[in-house]
């Protein structure tokens, strides 16, 4: 996975943070670090902080709801640390154009 570059990321994160959140619909948990302002993704076997599925996961990611809005969906189940969660995937913009 390629590494994003601290000035890529929100300002008010802190280093030495995990996530670890298991993306449901594809049956796998991965741990998202931010370890010295850089960012990995790395598949796991740990217990996982949160589950959601594909498109919850996919819109929280992307910036299209907040973790507040997220969380009232069925599927998505919050266990561990919320203020990381909140800090790491912030609201913004969403614009996708596709053609066919």
């Amino acid at each position: 996975m390629d590494e994003l570059k601290s000035d890529q990321l929100p300002k008010n994160i802190e280093a030495e943070q995990a996530l670890i959140g298991a993306v449901l619909a594809n049956n796998k948990t991965f741990e998202i670090t931010v370890l010295n302002g850089k960012v990995t993704c790395e598949e796991t076997s740990k217990e996982a902080d949160s589950e959601m599925n594909i498109t919850s996961f996919t819109q929280l990611v992307c910036g299209a709801f907040t973790l507040s809005e997220v969380k009232l969906r069925a599927d998505v189940k919050i266990k561990g640390n919320e203020n990381f969660i909140n800090n790491f995937f912030t609201k913004k913009p969403v614009y996708i154009r596709e053609t066919f």
